[in-house]
């Protein structure tokens, strides 16, 4: 009986430690770390099971949903614009989109936003008015002063693209900005991958439309 007492005693004893110590303290970064995982397996993973040598990596975060068929010709321009980086004679991207604004996944994506700003690859962000505004007052991109661009007079870590054709091809009810994160900067990521992020910027500037006035003859 002493043995039995002893092993329920145990047994209150871890239970008591489960809700008091570990959920209290643990439960969430434990959470955060599993989520954290899948994220990453999922980015990896989503090639129909192969891992892809990506030659260009970013990130459009919003505060609402857009369709992956909608970024179809941005897509297309970074393709273009970014290039054979790893030199494997194909050009792969990877385009994950996080909408900030649903509700029921909010965590979820807010987890998934803090795994993709960790990784060294993503270097380029299209983010929305709100969220922009937000990630540059924490600061955590780069003076686009610095690369050569003309960015917001009043945030310099983001460049309004809103105007770029593939850009309203999204048909989005967003205004747009680009941000970049320059990794090898603080060197733990690769220049090719900056360098890349550079060209779809500029690219998206160059793709641009400016609405022409029409002159009208005289009579």
């Amino acid at each position: 009986m002493k043995r039995e007492n002893g092993v329920e005693g145990e047994k209150r004893s871890f239970i008591s430690w489960l809700n008091n110590v570990f959920l209290f303290y643990y439960a969430k970064w434990v959470l955060v770390g599993l989520i954290a995982v899948a994220v990453i397996l999922f980015i990896t993973l989503e090639g129909g099971g192969r891992k892809i040598k990506y030659d260009f990596q970013m990130g459009i975060i919003v505060s609402g949903g857009i369709s992956w068929d909608s970024t179809e010709q941005l897509r297309g321009l970074v393709e273009k614009a970014a290039g054979d980086v790893n030199g494997d004679g194909e050009v792969q991207i990877d385009v994950q989109i996080v909408n900030l604004g649903d509700i029921e996944q909010a965590e979820a994506n807010q987890y998934k936003v803090m795994v993709l700003m960790s990784q060294h690859e993503y270097t380029l962000y299209i983010l929305d008015e709100e969220m922009s505004r937000h990630y540059s007052d924490l600061e955590y991109f780069d003076d686009l002063r610095n690369y050569g661009f003309t960015p917001d007079e009043k945030i310099p870590y983001r460049i309004d693209v809103n105007d770029a054709a593939v850009i309203r091809d999204i048909a989005a009810p967003y205004h747009f900005y680009a941000c970049l994160f320059d990794w090898a900067a603080i060197g733990k990521g690769k220049q090719e991958r900056t360098d890349a992020a550079l060209r779809v910027i500029s690219a998206l500037l160059d793709d641009r439309t400016v609405d022409v006035p029409v002159l009208v003859p005289a009579p």
